[in-house]
């Protein structure tokens, strides 16, 4: 009975993905002060490296607010009319049972999903429901929570990161 499980980065990755985060902010402010690009606006999009976001936001489907979104790996989804770019960075773990195989316990899932608006960025960790991560989050004036991590593992084939599709509910964010 194989398990598959995806390790957890170590804590100095998490730092440098929040540096080139951090980096990428700046890069995109200076960017904006500039003015507008003349470059060929047909061009396709392409992830950056650090936040996995598109550099050209036309090349998405827009969505309205309050949606359900599947994300998959690196390919970001507009939603918001134009305000948010959100995408899928990376499974963080996945202990699930597999679906074939009988389990004392659930187990969870967890994932990294990057958010943009305008020049400011944020990552979040939402997780299947368990005492150690949290299905929802907040960041960038938006509620994200995460509805279901799918496929569901099998004992005979472990699952690449490009399988995953995950489905997560996204709202702007209520003051009280």
């Amino acid at each position: 009975m194989s398990r598959s499980t995806i390790p957890r980065q170590p804590r100095h990755l998490a730092a440098t993905r929040q540096l080139g985060t951090a980096l990428l902010a700046s890069i995109l402010v200076t960017a904006c002060a500039a003015g507008p690009s003349t470059g060929n606006a047909t061009e396709a999009a392409t992830p950056s490296a650090e936040t996995g976001l598109a550099d050209d936001a036309d090349t998405e489907a827009e969505m309205a607010l309050p949606a359900d979104i599947v994300l998959q790996i690196d390919e970001p989804t507009r939603v918001d009319g134009e305000a948010l770019e959100v995408v899928l960075l990376e499974i963080l773990r996945d202990s699930r049972c597999p679906v074939d195989v009988q389990c004392i316990r659930a187990g969870e899932a967890e994932v990294s999903i990057g958010l943009r608006s305008g020049a400011a960025s944020e990552t979040l960790s939402l997780g299947t429901p368990s005492r150690i991560t949290s299905t929802e989050g907040e960041a960038l004036g938006y509620r994200l929570k995460l509805l279901e991590v799918a496929p569901q593992p099998v004992s005979t084939r472990p699952l690449d990161e490009s399988d995953y599709r995950i489905t997560v509910r996204i709202e702007h964010q209520t003051t009280m």
